[in-house]
């Protein structure tokens, strides 16, 4: 009766937490002339809309055992209109006629939508008073829709990636700290990678000093962005690793 009593007041403790941020930009700019000088360009806009919505949920199992899913998703809407009538800054641009003095574009538009979305679902295990296990499952997802934006004709690209990853922290006295820990990604692009990190530390109380050491290594992964962006992107790109 007295574990079952527990295991009710731990699930008591449960907290739910949601999070909403929405913002949206309208920015008027400018360019270059075909001859790449600076130029007012009449009718040249950007808009960036941004909703991010996430929340997770906090479980408390038992006095040593606790939960946390969490849920995420970002949505980026970004609308470009180039204009098409420009004027030099420094007024050395030959008229042309059919625009009235000024010189023309040809103008385009841009109409890109990039969805994230991630679950996370982690677990911690205080198995003993100096040793905390941490375990959990991460999936994340990037889409992008845009016809003709993300490198010619498909309308849309998608990188998505299984993770799992378990970590160790050691507290011995209060003066001797440990953590290890790895990581198993999955990539539908990219495709798998090993990450892992090792660090130190002791604390000599009597001077207030500490040492520390650390190893880690490192893998990410391009973004959409990083890829197809019109005009700035590398869709040769690969994953950057590192060592530290």
């Amino acid at each position: 009766m007295a574990s079952l009593e527990q295991a009710r007041r731990h699930i008591k403790d449960g907290r739910l937490e949601f999070n909403l941020r929405w913002y949206n930009s309208d920015v008027s700019i400018d360019g270059f002339d075909g001859n790449g000088r600076p130029a007012d360009i009449f009718g040249a806009r950007q808009t960036i809309r941004n909703l991010i919505v996430s929340g997770n949920y906090f479980q408390p199992l038992t006095s040593w055992w606790s939960q946390r899913l969490t849920l995420a998703r970002a949505n980026e809407h970004l609308l470009g209109i180039s204009g098409m009538v420009g004027r030099d800054t420094g007024q050395t641009i030959t008229a042309d006629p059919f625009c009235g003095g000024n010189t023309c574009f040809f103008p385009f538009q841009t109409d890109l939508e990039i969805i994230n979305q991630r679950l996370e679902w982690r677990h911690n295990f205080q198995t003993a008073k100096p040793l905390l296990v941490t375990a959990g499952y991460q999936f994340r997802e990037e889409t992008g829709d845009a016809l003709g934006f993300f490198g010619g004709q498909q309308p849309s690209r998608r990188i998505a990636s299984n993770a799992g990853y378990a970590q160790a922290q050691l507290n011995l006295w209060d003066r001797l700290f440990m953590t290890g820990g790895v990581r198993q990604d999955s990539y539908n692009v990219f495709g798998d990678a090993t990450t892992y990190r090792v660090t130190g530390g002791y604390l000599i109380k009597e001077t207030d000093r500490k040492f520390r050491t650390s190893y880690t290594t490192g893998f990410r992964a391009p973004t959409l962005n990083d890829l197809f962006f019109q005009g700035f992107g590398n869709p040769n790109l690969r994953p950057e690793k590192q060592e530290l």
